[in-house]
């Protein structure tokens, strides 16, 4: 009975952490785009028209003539706009994030990141604390160290660490969202720009 106790606890935990991640990225679409949905400001009109304005965005859209656009709810008082080219199927090709409050810009996403979430360099998206470098650096220099030998540093062996710790890098850079096929992209964490300095706000009347 205590070990089905603890398993049933165990499933527990795994189920609300799967689903946080779901709950965090609802999209609702607004019943009209002439009004403010409740406990929202702008209307969704409102919302695609500073979109409209993101120049990651700007750009993807005149690279695909015809696409279009659809704008969300999100949570945290945030409007999502997906700009979609016309295809079969319709794909995504730009994402932009507009706060409710301010009227900004926040995110402006295309390429890649727009469908990889993980690729946009978010605090904990990818492997949480472990991928922290405090952790991580630590971690593979006590893997690496029972491999050396200093009384002979020009054996294989060091070459093939040397190797295995390279990968180190491009893991720093793609936590940064700073991948080598990242297509551009602006974001607004922890209230500094990342990758663009310019910001917009809607003035309503």
């Amino acid at each position: 009975m205590a070990l089905a106790a603890r398993i049933a606890s165990v499933a527990a935990v795994l189920a609300l952490l799967a689903a946080s991640p779901a709950q965090a990225d609802d999209l609702v679409r607004p019943p009209s785009l002439d009004k403010p949905p409740a406990g929202y400001r702008l209307t969704g009109n409102q919302a695609i028209a500073i979109a409209d304005r993101a120049p990651k965005a700007l750009a993807a859209r005149r690279k695909n003539p015809g696409s279009y656009s659809n704008v969300f709810e999100k949570s945290g008082s945030r409007w999502q706009v997906s700009y979609f080219a016309q295809g079969t199927p319709d794909k995504e090709i730009a994402q932009v994030y507009v706060d409710d409050d301010t009227g900004q810009i926040t995110e402006d996403w295309t390429g890649p990141q727009v469908a990889w979430t993980m690729a946009r360099g978010y605090p904990g998206a990818f492997g949480r604390k472990i991928n922290a470098p405090w952790v991580w650096i630590p971690l593979a220099l006590l893997f690496i160290a029972p491999f050396v030998d200093p009384r002979r540093p020009l054996r294989m062996r060091h070459l093939d660490l040397a190797v295995l710790m390279a990968f180190g890098v491009s893991v720093a850079f793609f936590n940064d969202a700073n991948s080598p096929t990242r297509c551009g992209c602006s974001s607004r964490r922890r209230g500094s720009w990342s990758g663009c300095s310019s910001s917009w706000a809607f003035a309503s009347g």
